[in-house]
């Protein structure tokens, strides 16, 4: 599998970073793995979460709200609202902690540093490959440089490694 993850130079603030993967699957299936809510919570977190709700309304303004659970009994939510889409190469959210009810919340209080921002914005490109495949370019822009970066590329890496597994089994 091509992985690439980097706290990225090219066009980014110091404080981006970048996971990018090829998929053996056309763009139109990868979108839906994206967006849909099912297969959104077979993929979103790393290893060791799983999504057990999510809702997302996929349109300009539209919001998404999850409930993430760890293998060790910590649970979080998130939300963000979409800034762009554009199907199926193109998807701008905002990506934020939150409370049970779906209200923003600082990242410390699930034990994120201090100067973590309470907003964030994740940015995914899908480009259409030779063969029928696609690649996927996600950047997480507003990461604070260090620890925090480093947990969040690991988990997007293990995040591709589930939609890898989701897009194979999709009909």
């Amino acid at each position: 599998m091509d992985t690439k993850a980097v706290n990225s130079t090219r066009e980014a603030p110091p404080a981006a970073l970048e996971v990018e993967r090829s998929f053996p699957h056309g763009r139109q299936k990868v979108w839906r793995a994206l967006l849909e809510p099912e297969l959104f919570a077979g993929w979103w977190g790393g290893a060791d979460w799983r999504v057990v709700s999510a809702q997302i309304d996929p349109r300009l303004g539209g919001k998404f709200f999850y409930e993430m659970h760890s293998n060790t009994g910590l649970e979080i939510w998130g939300t963000g609202v979409f800034v762009e889409l554009d199907p199926p190469s193109r998807v701008i959210m905002t990506d934020q902690f939150a409370d049970r009810y779906g209200n923003p919340v600082h990242g410390s209080e699930y034990g994120m540093e201090p100067d973590f921002p309470l907003k964030l914005l994740i940015k995914i490109e899908l480009v259409a490959l030779a063969g029928g495949g696609t690649r996927v370019i996600l950047r997480h822009e507003g990461m604070p440089v260090g620890e925090d970066t480093r947990m969040a590329v690991a988990s997007w890496e293990e995040s591709f490694d589930k939609l890898a597994r989701i897009l194979d089994e999709m009909q």
